[in-house]
């Protein structure tokens, strides 16, 4: 079940922390959205309207950050703002 654990480098391992995944977040919503909510680590992704091109250019900010492509598998179980930092590389 959670094989895909194993391969890849956390986003935590690879210099993306909480502090981060939230100025990547805010960002992207400042940019998708006209009166953008202000997420923290703790805000539900899930309440934040971000539709799956919002999603799109956030993976896309946080794989120029860390330097590499998003495990899609790493996905599940991100719940909070501060989860993304336990997404995967491949």
């Amino acid at each position: 079940m959670d094989g895909f654990r194993s391969h890849g480098v956390a986003l935590s391992d690879a210099g993306v922390d909480a502090e981060t995944a939230v100025t990547v977040v805010n960002e992207v919503l400042t940019t998708t959205q006209t009166n953008p909510p202000t997420a923290d680590a703790e805000t539900e992704l899930d309440s934040l309207g971000l539709d799956s091109l919002d999603f799109a250019e956030l993976f896309v900010a946080l794989e120029e950050i860390s330097g590499g492509e998003i495990d899609p598998r790493s996905t599940v179980g991100i719940a909070t703002v501060g989860d993304l930092i336990r997404l995967r590389r491949l």
